[in-house]
């Protein structure tokens, strides 16, 4: 009878361990099958969010092409687009990532205060792109499908990731190196430039496709850098000659000096020369206006004609400034700000009153460029592009 018993007991233990183990069996294999689609699920997340950084960038590119400088109706299409091509250019879960339209908003962000709302009003100057990518049902791309957690009752999981960028236009410095070349001794006055954004001539376009400048409207306005003939400060009787054309590192400069920067750009130890620095501050840390003085020199010289039809179609930088002192061979600019554009044409010789330089203004976020917040909004014209959330 105790054999008996003694049998009896082991076969009950061996049936509770059996039993155990399948239990721990299931619970193991259960989490073990839950970590791989949790796995999957923060996988899609994070490409998701790539996708999504990569999109908001690529819409928000939009504001540097022609639709994005004059804000033309188009706009929101084609940051749309571009926003939707660079989705679809980065995967989730072995798939390309299909970017709703309804999930792509252009509008106007205050960059003071990145985490609030975007404003589509359209009553201000449209600055940002905000896109949602979802892998969630009803979307394009779909639910998240699981493998092992429907055990669970679970078959699909749904996730999303935005992202906002923006054109971060509070311009207040522009370095100049031996690399960039973009910087021309050209100068107009801010007023003059900002009339001219406005009500200027629309006669040229650029052809990308084909690197050439067309005679044909685009819609967006032109800037005749020349001529302009500026009266003295205090009042007085014109200076002598063009005031646009600038000595930058000695004075009175001759021509092969003079097509030597506008072929290659004002040099660093030119600026340095001139002003003192080759890092051009025109906003301080404290919001504050900074200027600089730089010599002039009378009439644009024909002889540095062929030197600008080089740079024909090519996009350089020129000064802004909002006053002038002495005259003629002696003329001082006071440099409130620079700006980009494109050269369209040059035309120096013939009748004076059709001599001119034509520089088309474009919204500009390459090498040299510096933003600050204290700095104001040069309205959309030169700025960096940035994930702002």
């Amino acid at each position: 009878m105790q054999h008996t018993g003694r049998h009896s007991r082991r076969r009950l233990r061996r049936a509770a361990v059996a039993m155990q183990v399948v239990v721990c069996s299931t619970v193991i294999l259960g989490m073990g099958a839950l970590a791989i689609d949790v796995g999957k699920l923060y996988l899609a997340r994070t490409e998701l969010q790539r996708a999504a950084d990569a999109s908001a960038l690529a819409g928000a590119s939009a504001y540097l092409d022609n639709v994005g400088l004059i804000q033309s109706p188009e706009l929101g299409e084609l940051a749309c687009e571009r926003a939707q091509a660079f989705s679809c250019a980065n995967w989730t879960l072995g798939t390309p990532t299909i970017l709703d339209a309804a999930d792509v908003v252009a509008g106007t962000l205050d960059l003071n205060d990145p985490h609030g709302a975007l404003d589509t009003s359209g009553t201000q100057r449209f600055n940002a792109v905000q896109v949602l990518v979802r892998r969630a049902a009803g979307s394009s791309n779909g639910s998240i499908s699981y493998s092992f957690a429907r055990i669970f009752g679970f078959a699909e999981g749904e996730a999303e990731a935005g992202a906002t960028a923006a054109m971060d236009d509070r311009f207040s410095s522009y370095e100049q190196t031996e690399e960039y070349g973009l910087l021309l001794p050209f100068t107009v006055h801010k007023d003059t430039y900002e009339e001219m954004l406005v009500s200027g001539p629309d006669t040229f376009s650029y052809d990308a496709v084909h690197d050439e400048v067309d005679e044909t409207s685009d819609e967006v306005r032109e800037v005749r850098v020349y001529p302009y003939r500026e009266k003295k400060e205090g009042g007085g009787s014109d200076g002598a000659g063009n005031f646009g054309l600038l000595n930058v590192g000695s004075e009175n400069q001759g021509v092969p000096a003079l097509e030597e920067q506008i072929r290659n750009g004002i040099a660093p130890a030119d600026l340095e020369l001139e002003v003192g620095t080759s890092l051009l501050t025109f906003v301080d840390e404290d919001g504050s206006p900074v200027t600089y003085d730089i010599t002039g020199s009378p009439g644009l010289k024909a002889g540095v004609e062929d030197a600008v039809v080089d740079r024909l179609g090519d996009i350089v930088a020129f000064f802004l400034y909002d006053q002038v002192t002495e005259s003629g061979s002696n003329a001082v600019y006071r440099m409130v700000g620079m700006r980009f554009g494109r050269v369209m044409c040059i035309d120096l010789h013939g009748n004076p009153n059709d001599k001119r330089l034509v520089i088309q203004p474009v919204a500009y976020t390459g090498a040299g460029v510096i933003v600050t917040t204290n700095a104001p909004s040069s309205d959309g014209q030169v700025g960096r592009l940035r994930l702002v959330r």
